[in-house]
């Protein structure tokens, strides 16, 4: 089981890690600095697929999609924000592919 135990109302503090979350190379909202003073939303950004079961706990913030293939299970006030860009545009493996079809208990390609 996958836990993400995680209070979406503290911000992650480059002053209180003593760490830059953003150099160069590794961008956050399109931008990059060499100090240790910014704060960032705590959240999980993007695709979230999760082979077993998850549980979100306190207050977890995921901003994209959670696909998961077990049980999820929510504790207190949790937040899904659904991302529309992942389906314009979606990381790779997870794309549709014309002349692939569902078939009940298979994994098959159809071919008409």
């Amino acid at each position: 089981m996958w836990g993400v135990n995680s209070n979406a109302s503290t911000q992650l503090s480059e002053v209180t890690l003593a760490v830059n979350f953003n150099p160069t190379g590794a961008p956050y909202g399109g931008s990059t600095d060499g100090d240790k003073k910014d704060t960032y939303p705590n959240e999980i950004r993007g695709l979230v697929h999760i082979e077993g079961s998850l549980k979100l706990q306190q207050t977890a913030r995921i901003v994209g999609a959670v696909i998961c293939n077990g049980s999820v299970s929510c504790e207190e006030a949790n937040t899904i924000t659904y991302n529309a860009s992942l389906y314009a545009c979606p990381p790779k493996w997870y794309t549709y592919v014309d002349g692939m079809k569902l078939s009940p208990q298979s994994w098959e390609q159809l071919v008409n």
